[in-house]
């Protein structure tokens, strides 16, 4: 196997986040509203009741022995530094240059990214809610084979417009240092499954006909105080056709992985066998629906767009109906026109949109190592304004935007 590539964060920034609100106006995960505000979009906390279908098999993925985590492989020595790790990391940053590169190992090279604005994503309310901005998260690389599907599924599958992120993520994570709080982490990463979730469900049902087939795509994990715990995220619908979505999450296991050596081993596995299985999914599903795209005019393509505005449209009297009508309006204006969804789109241009013009921002990328990571992250609050002359290229959509701002898909 390749060896990995090193990966790169900012080191002198401080990944360790803080309440979004009071300069956002936005709820984040601090606040006592930001859960509630999920669950006015069906994106449920964790609860053990609602299993994906798949549950089965990904509790027996998650048990599968593995080579280099064996007590002979995997000594007291070792867990020794492992916990002297744990105790020097005193921020998020130095959790996830440290820690996790342990927990992680070396032997894989996903395409991955720490600490970045997902500004791209569609969002679940109109402003309500902070834009995401997950610790890390491993995803699909850019590339001219996987344009159309970015093209088509742009803001649902694609976190950022910046061509060097990775796309369609599905598996997350959030990590806490010892003054943080575990429970905010624990509620950073119901939001990010939820994206993930929608991501993976618009992706497998490109193409045909709309179905929930209730199996889990989307996996999170959250770190704090040396705890591991892991999730899977899907969606399903439980209130019949043409209503909205519901998005759940439940715990597939915890472990303290400084308690014992057999606990790190059992931890780590997990993990990784659930690493490697999100990307399994991602490209098992990704070729599936490239394949299918084949046999797709444009006029099909179009169409299917059409159709997945028009379930949004549909939903919106039963979301409106359970907010008050002082729900603020979008910040985007109203200026429509079409646009093709990528400037570089080949032979894939003719597919277009009637988008609202929107100039975005790129964070800043620093560099340093992290072993075992491929990543490129922004500053905490760091970011610089895309040149001007390369901004009308950067221009990015957000179609209807009333509609979809409010949207349950």
């Amino acid at each position: 196997m390749a060896p990995s590539r090193k990966a790169t964060v900012s080191a002198g920034a401080a990944v360790e986040r803080t309440n979004n609100t009071s300069a956002s106006g936005r709820s984040s995960a601090y606040d006592p509203d930001f859960m509630t505000l999920l669950a006015q979009r069906n994106i449920e906390r964790p609860d053990f009741e609602k299993e994906p279908v798949n549950l089965d098999q990904l509790m027996d993925r998650l048990k599968r022995p593995r080579s280099e985590l064996t007590p002979s492989h995997f000594s007291q020595a070792q867990l020794v530094t492992f916990r002297r790790t744990i105790k020097n990391a005193v921020d998020e940053n130095m959790i996830m240059g440290k820690v996790l590169s342990t927990i992680m190992g070396d032997d894989h090279d996903y395409p991955s990214t720490l600490n970045r604005q997902c500004e791209n994503w569609q969002p679940f309310t109109d402003g309500k809610l902070v834009i995401p901005r997950p610790n890390f998260f491993d995803g699909v690389r850019q590339g001219p084979k996987n344009r159309q599907v970015r093209n088509v599924l742009n803001t649902l599958i694609v976190p950022s417009i910046s061509d060097d992120w990775p796309f369609l993520p599905n598996f997350f994570g959030e990590a806490k240092s010892p003054k943080g709080s575990g429970l905010v982490a624990q509620r950073q990463a119901c939001y990010d499954g939820a994206f993930g979730a929608r991501a993976m469900h618009h992706l497998t049902n490109y193409g045909a006909e709309e179905t929930y087939d209730n199996k889990a795509y989307t996996f999170t994990f959250v770190y704090s105080l040396g705890f591991l715990e892991i999730y899977a995220h899907h969606m399903s619908q439980s209130g019949g056709p043409k209503t909205l979505p519901c998005y759940h999450m439940i715990r597939l296991g915890a472990w303290d992985l400084q308690g014992s050596r057999q606990s790190f081993i059992d931890g780590a596995t997990a993990f990784r066998n659930l690493r490697d299985l999100a990307a399994e999914l991602r490209e098992e599903l990704l070729a599936t629906a490239e394949s299918r795209m084949q046999g797709i005019s444009k006029e099909m393509r179009e169409k299917y767009i059409a159709e997945a505005i028009q379930r949004v449209q549909e939903s919106l009297p039963e979301i409106e109906s359970s907010e008050s009508q002082g729900s603020s309006q979008p910040q985007s204006g109203g200026n429509e026109s079409s646009l093709n969804l990528f400037s570089d789109a080949g032979n894939d241009s003719d597919v277009t949109v009637t988008p609202e013009k929107r100039l975005r921002i790129r964070p800043q990328k620093h560099k340093t190592t992290l072993k075992g990571l491929r990543i490129t992250a922004g500053p905490r609050n760091g970011v610089r304004k895309t040149p001007a002359r390369t901004a009308k290229a950067r221009l990015t959509l957000t179609a209807n935007s009333k509609a979809r701002a409010q949207q349950g898909f």
